[in-house]
Order: structure tokens, then C-alpha cells, then sequence
């Protein structure tokens, strides 16, 4: 969301390496964008370097409120066989200046404090080996990627952040992707990790390139993503999952065209009346066409299970995001609604499609779109709601908020606070109140068509104009979007009165947000929860099979 509260303690973890193992790392400068769910909110601006006495990382940038954070001057120093030695940090933090100076030496982190007047000494413990990882300062995470070059699956390595500590952190998964630009492809480590602390077990995605820098770093749970620029371009993905029967369109919009994947059922014969179709429709961010979420590629993993059922399935990148072209800054939900429905136009036109069982399969926020789109388009015959919220976009920011403050505890000022800024925000951006009092970059990103658009979805008035038999599926763990909003949708739904509207809610035990099993407190899948669950793909297939019977 726009300004939901991010205050979370960014650890991650590091791996053992030998200096040896990087002797010919390059080095030099990078520049990263930080985004707050899919809003820009901040850059920051990395140099690495190397000398006779070791390595350096240097960085300084901006940070929009909450966070609040001008970075003057971050350097973290260590020798050559990754010891710090090091650490200081210059700038201003919620309008109050602070200086950190922290040595380290024999066992020990020693740290000199100063925010506003205050001034604090403080010795802690610290492993030789740790990898320094102030709070908000992504710059320190090169000398992470470097040192993730020898870890194995099921490592645990040390960390330090100053003020909180020690911490084990395990690199639970890396994997070996290849990333499509509109250059040259290149191979790179996406790694999975997870921090235990004494407060919380934080998860982290990081993806590191062929020369061992540091490409991204994405924390879920934070709705946090640190994007180095040169990946920002439209013609970058990640090659994702290739399925069997997968082939690639390219699908015509207005001024642009998105790039698309059908994959086509296999060791099948085509059904004489043709294939039945599943579209698949992400959510609000900038998702792929494969929907990665925290190592999850749900769009994916959905397609192989329908593909394997006999079903036709059509997964895009949205508008900007990936190998799509078109620009979402000034899209609004009406918008992606179009575009949609002419994905939905292109597919009819399949010849060997059975236009008369096409499903829209949506997830999260964008079961907004897939409702708007059916009930625009009677080509659609059922429709899919995974995880969707049923109350507007101002409601569920405030709702999402509400949850981020009983995860990080805040005080009751600071939610007041939170909560009052962010009601001024909606305001002002419906035209019922002003701006004043708003910080400038928190206007340039709110004050927008796109955000006006979310906000102001109204669920209610959408789902009433659906004719088309409707199933609303939602996990009991889902931490992003309660449970509790699938019981309130399925009654939005049971008063439409047209014949054949029907509807069936199904709530799953043990499910997240990602459609995964999780038994975590923090709600993301560790490595081998890491897949769509069977009991969720099973619900969809069976009830699709049962909706929307195949012609005689």
C-alpha cells in the first residue's frame, strides 16, 4: 500500500566466503530504487570498492516518510577475508539528526550513538564472520551478495544490526535462474533466506548477478523491494517457469501490446468443441506474468495444474511490468480492465478454444479487475476469486495498516498518528480535503489517477452487475487480506437474482496469501512449503469442472 507502515527490522543473512573467491569482483558504483508496494518511495545510491586493507561499501540516499530517512553517508569497512571492522552512519531520521560510529574488535561491537541530544555507548557481542546490516540501508547488502557465493542450503551464518543485535540467519533455497533483457540474457542466484531472531523470523529474496553485485532485494512482509535501476526496464524478466505446452503471444492493447504465455495442454487431443480457457489475472503491484511472490510463482504453478486438467491457460505480464510495453503511472483500474478484456478477446479468437468455458481466474486485489471485466464482458462464462478483498481500497489500507501495527507494536501515538495521516491522504485525494501538512513526496505519489482509482473501488457495486457463477476462495492464514473478507463477498454476492449467478465460498485451513501451507507466525512459506497447495488447485479444477460442463 501507498504509506502502510514499513518499520520492520531489516535483517538478512550472509554466507562464509573466502576473499579468494572474489578476487576478480567488480567493483564500482550502482544506483537502486526502493518501493513500497509498487510506489517509488525512495533511491539510494551504493559504491563498492577495494584497497590494500580490504573492502568498503559506501551509500547515500532518500527514503519517503513513514521511513522518513535522508542517508548522508553510510560506509561499513572490512578486511579482506570479510571481518568487519567499521561501521558509520551519518543522517537524519523522522526530522531528528543521528550519527553512529561502531568499531569492532576482539568479540565485541562497540557503538557510539547520537540522535537529536541524546548520546549512547553501547558494547554488544559479535561474531567475527557477521555481515553488517544496518537498519534501511540497502547499500550494505553488496557485501551479501558477494558472500552468498559459497553458501549451501541449510547454512547458518551470522549477522549484526546495530541496537538489535546478534542474529542466525539460513539461506533456505538458491536457485539458478535466467534473466531476459532486451539485450543479452544472463544467468543469475536468486537466493531465499530467513533470519532468526529474538524478536521475529524475517524472510528475504535476493537476486545476485553473473559478477556477484547485488541486483534486488525484496522483503514481503515489509512490502519492501530495492530494485537496482537497470532492472527497472521493461524488457527485463526473469525467464520464470517454462511449462510443457508453453508458447509465447504478444497481444495488441491501445498504443502498446502486453507479452503473454498460452500453455496448451499436452498428450491430450483437442476436444472437438476445443480447449476450455483459464485466464489468469494478478494482482495490483508490478507482477509478472508467472506472479513470483517471495519465491513463490503462483501464476505458474497454477497453469501446470489446469494445463494438466485440460485446461488452455493464458498468463500475462501486466502493462510496464516485464516484457510488456504501455506505462502504469497513469493507468487506473479502469485501465487494466481493458486491458483484460482484450486478452480475453484475443483468446476467443483462438481457434481451438471452446468459447463457451473460458474462466477468469483472478488473485488478490486483482479479483477488482477480473470482477469488472466479467461483468463487461459476457465471453467470460465463470469467474475465480482468490484471496480478494470485499470492502474498497480506502478501507483495506487502513485495515492492512491496523495489522502492521499490531505486528510491530507501535504505540498508540504513533498509530494515531499513522492513521490520521493516512485518512488525510484519501481525503485529499477525492477533493474532500487539502494537502497541507503532507509531505511533497508523499503527494507526488498519492495524488494520482492509479491511486484515486484504488481507493475509491467500491466491491459492492461491481460484484451486483456479475452474471456469471462466481467461486471465492480464501486461506485462514492469509496475513495480507483476512479471511474473514471470502463469508463477506459470497453475501455480496448471493443477492444478485439473475438465473444461473451462483456462488460458493471455500475457505481453506492452513493457507496463506501465497495459496501455500504454512505453519509459520510470519505467514511465508519456508523451502519446502514453497508451492501452490494440492487442496487449493483441486478446489479450482473441481469446481470449474463442475461450473461449466463440456459441450455433448
Amino acid at each position: 500500500m501507498l504509506v502502510s507502515v514499513t518499520l520492520v527490522l531489516l535483517l538478512t543473512t550472509a554466507g562464509a566466503a573466502s576473499a579468494q573467491t572474489v578476487t576478480d569482483q567488480k567493483l564500482g558504483p550502482a544506483t537502486f530504487n526502493v518501493f513500497i508496494g509498487s510506489t517509488l518511495a525512495g533511491i539510494e545510491r551504493v559504491n563498492l570498492e577495494r584497497s590494500a586493507s580490504g573492502w568498503t561499501i559506501t551509500s547515500s540516499g532518500q527514503l519517503s516518510p513513514p521511513i522518513a530517512l535522508l542517508t548522508r553517508t553510510l560506509e561499513v569497512e572490512y578486511d579482506h577475508d570479510w571481518e568487519p571492522r567499521q561501521l558509520v552512519m551519518n543522517g537524519r531520521r523522522q526530522n531528528e539528526e543521528f550519527l553512529v560510529r561502531t568499531s569492532f574488535s576482539n568479540g565485541l561491537a562497540t557503538n557510539s550513538i547520537r540522535a537529536g541530544g541524546r548520546i549512547e555507548e553501547l558494547e554488544e557481542p559479535v561474531r567475527g564472520n557477521s555481515v553488517i546490516l544496518p537498519d534501511y540501508f540497502f547499500g550494505s547488502y553488496e557485501a551479501l551478495a558477494i558472500r552468498l557465493a559459497t553458501a549451501s542450503e541449510g547454512d547458518r551464518i551470522p549477522v549484526y544490526t546495530t541496537l538489535h543485535g546478534t542474529g542466525n540467519a539460513i539461506v533456505l533455497e538458491t536457485i539458478r535462474q535466467r534473466l531476459e533483457t532486451g539485450q543479452t540474457p544472463q544467468s543469475i542466484d536468486v537466493y531465499h533466506l530467513a533470519v532468526e531472531h529474538a524478536e521475529r523470523t524475517l524472510n528475504v529474496e535476493m537476486w545476485v548477478d553473473e559478477d556477484r553485485r547485488l541486483l534486488r532485494v525484496k522483503l514481503p512482509t515489509a512490502e519492501l523491494d530495492v530494485v537496482r535501476q537497470d532492472l527497472s526496464l521493461v524488457s527485463t524478466r526473469l525467464s520464470g517457469v517454462d511449462l510443457p505446452g508453453d508458447s509465447v503471444e504478444r497481444i495488441p492493447m491501445t498504443g502498446f501490446s502486453v507479452a503473454a504465455t498460452i500453455t496448451t495442454p499436452i498428450d491430450r487431443e483437442v476436444p472437438l468443441s476445443g480447449w476450455p480457457v483459464v485466464i489468469l489475472t494478478p494482482g495490483t503491484r508490478s507482477i509478472d506474468r508467472d506472479e513470483h511472490l517471495f519465491g513463490v510463482p503462483i501464476f505458474a504453478q497454477l497453469a501446470a495444474a489446469l494445463s494438466k486438467n485440460g485446461y488452455l491457460v493464458v498468463r500475462c505480464d501486466k502493462r510496464g511490468v516485464g516484457q510488456s510495453g504501455g506505462r502504469p503511472e497513469s493507468a487506473t483500474i479502469e485501465d487494466y480492465v481493458d486491458d483484460a478484456r482484450a486478452v480475453i478477446k484475443k483468446v476467443r479468437n483462438h481457434a481451438d478454444v471452446e468459447r463457451t468455458r473460458i474462466t477468469l481466474l483472478a488473485h488478490g486485489e486483482g479479483g477488482w479487475i477480473g470482477r469488472k471485466a466479467a461483468a463487461e464482458d459476457d465471453g467470460v462464462s465463470a469467474l475465480v476469486l482468490l484471496a480478494t478483498p470485499s470492502v474498497n481500497g480506502a478501507t483495506l489500507i487502513l485495515e492492512q495498516q491496523d495489522m502492521e501495527f499490531d505486528r510491530l507494536e507501535l504505540s498508540d501515538q504513533d498509530q494515531t498518528e499513522y492513521t490520521a495521516l493516512q485518512h488525510k491522504i484519501h481525503d485529499a485525494v477525492v477533493g474532500d480535503g487539502n494537502w497541507n501538512g503532507v509531505p511533497n513526496n508523499i503527494r507526488r505519489q498519492a495524488d494520482t489517477p492509479w491511486f484515486r482509482s484504488f481507493i475509491e473501488f467500491e466491491p459492492a457495486d461491481t460484484i451486483r452487475q456479475v452474471n456469471q457463477p462466481i467461486l471465492i476462495l480464501h486461506g485462514t492464514l492469509d496475513q495480507h487480506i483476512s479471511s474473514r473478507h471470502a463469508n463477506e463477498l459470497g453475501k455480496l454476492a448471493e443477492r444478485r437474482s439473475r438465473f444461473g449467478s451462483t456462488v460458493d465460498v471455500v475457505t481453506l485451513e492452513g493457507i496463506n496469501h501465497l495459496l501455500s501451507e504454512s505453519a509459520l507466525n510470519n505467514n511465508y512459506p519456508d523451502r519446502t512449503e514453497a508451492t501452490v497447495a494440492h487442496t487449493v488447485t483441486e478446489s479450482v479444477i473441481n469446481w470449474i469442472g463442475r461450473t461449466l460442463k463440456p459441450n455433448p
